[in-house]
């Protein structure tokens, strides 16, 4: 919601399933929208979730140094 991304500066979708249009007001108001399209993993799909995990954590360790 509106009200909910008011409170970030930064809004990261980690999903392949969620449309950026969702967010398409954030530069508007001055909010950076990342998208990382990142495949859904089954919870009953070990290698999948652990995957995706990995996938993400690469992403943030990334994002996190390039705000240094």
């Amino acid at each position: 919601t509106s009200e909910l991304t008011s409170k970030f500066d930064i809004i990261v979708i980690v999903a392949d399933n969620v449309p950026k249009e969702l967010f398409n007001n954030a530069g508007k108001y001055g909010k950076k929208l990342i998208v990382w399209k990142i495949k859904d993993a089954s919870e009953y799909n070990k290698k999948d979730v652990n995957r995706a995990v990995n996938q993400i954590e690469e992403k943030v360790k990334k994002l996190v140094k390039g705000l240094k």
